[in-house]
C-alpha cells in the first residue's frame, strides 16, 4: 500500500478513517459512510482517499495472468485454422476472445485482436446523452468499480486499478451522461465514458479543490489532459502484445468488458440515496415534531405501548424519535385544555407513515450494501491460487476454463429497490406537505392568522405560496414514482432480452429525493414560523368553539437549538429570518429561503443540531 497518512473525517457524526483500505475480504466491507467520504467529503469538506489492500491486488494479478494464458492458448491452437467451424470453442471465453451479444460466437483469433476488442468496446460504446452525472455520482461510481475488480473475478491488471484508485484521489472526474443505460449488461455506454479517459479518451475534469469548491464545471478538457494534468498516464501497453510490436492499444484482453460491465451507475445513485434518505427521514420527524408543537398536539400517539400494539419495527422507531425531541416541551398536549379529542392524520399517524418508509429504507439498505460489494462482472474467473491452474471442466461443460458467463451485471435487484424506496420517500413529502396546509389555514391550524403572517389581513399573502411549492413538487413525485423496473425492451437483436432499467429508476430516485429535501425546507420554515407565533403569546392555543387556552409556552430544547441555527445561520449558510410582512419577501424571496432551507437539511445540519444532547 502507498504511504497515506490516517486521518479522521466525520460524516454527519459518524467517524471515518481515511485511507479507506477496499478489500476483498468479507470482514472489511466497504461501508455508506465511507463511500460518502469518498464521493462527497465529510461534514467540513474533506474527501477521504482509497487505498487497496496487498492481498486482494494479488488476487487481481492472478486473475489477468489466467485470461492472459488462456487467449494465448486459444490463439495458438486456432492459428492455422481458416474455417472458425474447425475452431474448439471450449478455448473461448465469451467477451474476452469472442464478440459481444449477438457476435458472441464469432472468435477472435488472435491475442493482439482481443486487446484491440477490448479498446473497441469503449470507443463504440460511448453513446450515453444527456447532462452529465453530479461529480458525487461519478466518484461512487469509481470507487464502486473499483471495489468490484478487488474481488479478482474481473482478469483487471493491477495497474489498471491502481489507476482508477489514483483518479480517484486526485480528483479526476470524467465527463459521464446521464441517460443511456438500461441497466442490464450493465451499466455500458455510462462506464465506457469513464473507461474512456482512463485510455485517454473522453473528457473529464481535473478539480483538485473538490468538494470546497462546490464542484467547478468550467474546465472540462479532453481524459488525456485531464490525467497528465493529475500526474497520471494511460496504462502500459500489455506485456504480451508488446511481443508484436503493436504500441496502440492500451488494454488487456477482458479489461474493456470489466470496465463497463455491471449496474455501477445505478449502484452509486442508489447508494446516495439511501445515505440522503437516511438523514432526511430523521429529519422529517423532527420538523413534525414541531409541527405538532406549534398546534399544541397530543403525545398519545406516539406512546410506546401504542407501537407494541403493532410492533414494526420502522414505526417503533419513528414514535422513539419523536418522543425525544418532544421532551421538555410545554406545548404538548395543550389542545386537550380546548376539548380536542386527537389530532390529524398528518400529525397523528407520524409512526405509521414515516414508519413504513424507514421500514423500506432499512431493507434498500441491506440491498445496496450487499451491491457495493459484490463482483459484477460478466464473465466472472474463478480461480483461487497458483497450485490449480488448468482445472478443466468435465466435457458436457460449454468451456476449459474457469469462466462462467452470467449475470451479475443485471441491474434488477438496484431497480426494484430504487422503485420501492423513491415511492417511500415519495411519501413524506405527501404527508410534509398536508402538515403544512394545517399549519397555514386558519380554520385548523388553533388559533393562529391565515398563513402564519402578521402583516393586515388581504394586504399580505405570509407563507401562503410554500404550500403551493410544495404540492407542485409533490404532485411532480407522483408522475416520479411510475416504477421504472417494470418495463423492458430487449437488445441486442434479443440475446438481452430482458433490461432492468435501473439507472432509471435511480435517476428518478434521486430527483424524488431532492423533492422532497424542499417540500421538508419548506415546511420546517412554516413550523419554526408556527412555533414562534405561539410561543409569543400573542396568538393563544384556541378550539375549534374559539375557546382560548390560557398558558405561557416556550420552545422546547431541540426546538431552541434548531430554531437558532436555521435564524442565525453558519459560516457558509445565511440565517432565514421570520416573515413578519410580505415586505419582507421583497429582499428575501420564499423560493430561496426554500431552497436554503433544503441545504441545511441535506448537509444534515438540522439533524446534527436537534440531536445534540440526545442519547
Amino acid at each position: 500500500m502507498s504511504d497515506f497518512s490516517i486521518k479522521t473525517l466525520i460524516v454527519i457524526g459518524e467517524n471515518v478513517s481515511s485511507p479507506v483500505v477496499l478489500s476483498h475480504s468479507p470482514e472489511k466491507k466497504l461501508t455508506l459512510p465511507q463511500l460518502i467520504a469518498i464521493s462527497c467529503g465529510d461534514d467540513n469538506g474533506n474527501v477521504a482517499e482509497v487505498e487497496l489492500d496487498n492481498e486482494s491486488i494479488a488476487r487481481c494479478q492472478r486473475s489477468a495472468d489466467y485470461i492472459d494464458r488462456a487467449v494465448l492458448t486459444a490463439a495458438e491452437l486456432s492459428k492455422n485454422i481458416v474455417d472458425n467451424s474447425e475452431i474448439d470453442y471450449k478455448q473461448l471465453i465469451y467477451g474476452v476472445n469472442t464478440g459481444f451479444g449477438n457476435n458472441k460466437d464469432k472468435p477472435v483469433k488472435s491475442y493482439e485482436e482481443a486487446c484491440l476488442l477490448s479498446e473497441n468496446l469503449i470507443y463504440s460504446h460511448l453513446s450515453a446523452v444527456g447532462d452529465p452525472l453530479p461529480t458525487e455520482v461519478v466518484r461512487a461510481t469509481m470507487v464502486i468499480r473499483l471495489r468490484a475488480f478487488i474481488e479478482g473475478r474481473s482478469g483487471v491488471r493491477p495497474e489498471l486499478i491502481f489507476l482508477l484508485r489514483d483518479m480517484i484521489n486526485n480528483c479526476v472526474h470524467p465527463l459521464i451522461p446521464s441517460q443511456g443505460s438500461l441497466g442490464s449488461s450493465g451499466d455500458l455506454c455510462q462506464l465506457a465514458h469513464l473507461a474512456a479517459v482512463m485510455i485517454g479518451g473522453g473528457k473529464a475534469w481535473h478539480d483538485p479543490e473538490f468538494p470546497k469548491n462546490g464542484a467547478d464545471k468550467s474546465n472540462l478538457i479532453k481524459g488525456i489532459d485531464a490525467l497528465n494534468s493529475a500526474g497520471l498516464s494511460i496504462p502500459s501497453i500489455p506485456e504480451n502484445l508488446k511481443k508484436t510490436g503493436s504500441s496502440e492499444i492500451h488494454l488487456a484482453p477482458k479489461e474493456g468488458l470489466a470496465l463497463t460491465n455491471g449496474a455501477t451507475v445505478s449502484a452509486a445513485i442508489m447508494a446516495l440515496s439511501v445515505f440522503e434518505s437516511s438523514v432526511l427521514l430523521k429529519t422529517a420527524n423532527i420538523i413534525g415534531s414541531f409541527a405538532l408543537q406549534s398546534l399544541g398536539g397530543f403525545s398519545r400517539a406516539f406512546d410506546e405501548k401504542v407501537q407494541n400494539a403493532r410492533p414494526y419495527g420502522g414505526q417503533r422507531s419513528v414514535a422513539k424519535d419523536i418522543n425525544s425531541y418532544l421532551s421538555d416541551s410545554n406545548l404538548v398536549n395543550a389542545a386537550a385544555l380546548g376539548h380536542h379529542q386527537q389530532d390529524e392524520y398528518s400529525i397523528r399517524a407520524i409512526p405509521q407513515v414515516h414508519g413504513a418508509a424507514l421500514n423500506a429504507l432499512k431493507h434498500t439498505k441491506e440491498l445496496i450494501e450487499i451491491e457495493i460489494n459484490s463482483a459484477t462482472d460478466n464473465p466472472l474467473i474463478f480461480i483461487e491460487d497458483d497450485d490449480k491452474p488448468d482445472i478443466k471442466f468435465n466435457e458436457t461443460e460449454v468451456s476449459d476454463w474457469e469462466t462462467y458467463s452470467a449475470a451479475n451485471f443485471h441491474g434488477e435487484p438496484v431497480g426494484l429497490a430504487a422503485d420501492y424506496l423513491k415511492i417511500a420517500i415519495a411519501e413524506l413529502g405527501s404527508i410534509s406537505e398536508r402538515r403544512m396546509q394545517l399549519l397555514l389555514d386558519p380554520k385548523n391550524n388553533r388559533g393562529m392568522p391565515a398563513n402564519l403572517s402578521t402583516g393586515k389581513g388581504g394586504l399580505d399573502s405570509g407563507m401562503m405560496l410554500y404550500q403551493y411549492t410544495a404540492a407542485s413538487l409533490v404532485s411532480e413525485n407522483k408522475i416520479l414514482c411510475h416504477p421504472s423496473s417494470v418495463d423492458s425492451i430487449p437488445t441486442s437483436a434479443n440475446i438481452e432480452d430482458h433490461n432492468a432499467m435501473s439507472t432509471t429508476a435511480a435517476r428518478y430516485l434521486r430527483q424524488v429525493l431532492q423533492n422532497v429535501t424542499k417540500v421538508l425546507g419548506a415546511e420546517l420554515l412554516v413550523a419554526l414560523q408556527a412555533l414562534e407565533l405561539r410561543v409569543s403569546n400573542d396568538y393563544p392555543l384556541t378550539s375549534h368553539s374559539g375557546l382560548k387556552i390560557d398558558g405561557i409556552f416556550s420552545l422546547n430544547p431541540v426546538a431552541e437549538r434548531v430554531h437558532s441555527l436555521i435564524r442565525h445561520g453558519t459560516k457558509d449558510l445565511n440565517g432565514i429570518m421570520f416573515i413578519s410582512t410580505d415586505a419582507d419577501f421583497y429582499e428575501h424571496p420564499p423560493g430561496e429561503a426554500i431552497e436554503l432551507a433544503a441545504q441545511y437539511i441535506h448537509k444534515g445540519l438540522v439533524l446534527l443540531e436537534a440531536e445534540k444532547n440526545i442519547s
